[in-house]
């Protein structure tokens, strides 16, 4: 049985790269977070219903996707947006690099929605930004194609 809000997201999760991402989601977005939810005929990774925001783990990088594998998460996402979600789909270099940078977007996501549930600019701690610089000194994340890919999408949907 788990022992906390994260060990029941933890055990629920199918990949180490879905680990990666709860094993850095800040405390004051834990209790948002659900596992595995069916949405439709689909069912991803990760969803905060009350926001309509579903996080996808990709354990390879997109461009090396097969072609069904492409159009079925293609497919996944359209339906998603065409219902009303936020869709964020994160590889598994941007998650193992800069997991905290992943949850920041998804925490700007939220505040548009309820401006009062945190303050963005206190968001991580002192700890996790020391973290987050240490983790993207040796690795360059903003050079991956993908990356630069979920930063568009994301800016976009953040301006609409």
């Amino acid at each position: 049985m788990p022992t906390s809000r994260r060990e029941y997201l933890k055990q629920s999760c199918k990949s180490k790269y879905e680990k990666s991402f709860v094993e850095a989601v800040p405390n004051n977005l834990l209790e948002l977070y659900e596992a595995n939810v069916n949405i439709g005929q689909y069912t991803v990774d990760f969803a905060i219903e009350k926001y309509k925001i579903a996080v996808e783990c990709d354990n390879i990088q997109l461009d090396y996707k097969t072609p069904d594998q492409k159009k079925s998460d293609l497919r996944k996402t359209k339906f998603l947006i065409d219902n009303g979600w936020t869709v964020f789909r994160f590889t598994a270099q941007v998650l193992f690099s800069a997991a905290l940078l992943c949850h920041k977007m998804v925490a700007d996501e939220i505040v548009k929605y309820e401006p009062k549930i945190m303050d963005v600019s206190e968001f991580l701690s002192n700890e996790q930004i020391d973290f987050i610089n240490e983790r993207l000194s040796n690795v360059d994340i903003t050079t991956s194609p993908t990356f630069k890919n979920e930063i568009r999408t994301f800016e976009r949907r953040r301006s609409s």
